[in-house]
């Protein structure tokens, strides 16, 4: 069996040269992490436009159905009236 002598100085070479790997691997997720949140952005920019419109949407019907029903009260105070003075 060969004996191996490794010296601190080499060892702490070897140490260096794999968090060295390490780094570089952790420089390429927080890439790509930013690149997600980025997308997120965007995301939340589209939710905020989607949710604008329905709001628009939701105004519009609830006015229509309040100015509906006026008109119906309107319709039947007058049967109301007339079946009243009877």
């Amino acid at each position: 069996m060969e004996n191996n002598n490794i010296t601190n100085e080499e060892l702490a070479q070897m140490i260096g040269k794999g968090f060295a790997g390490v780094d570089e691997k952790f420089a390429g997720i927080n890439e790509k992490f930013a690149g997600i949140n980025e997308k997120f952005t965007g995301i939340d920019e589209k939710f905020k436009g989607v949710y604008t419109r329905l709001e628009k949407i939701e105004n519009i019907l609830l006015d229509s159905h309040g100015r509906r029903i006026e008109k119906l009260e309107d319709r039947m105070k007058e049967p109301r009236e007339s079946l009243a003075m009877k």
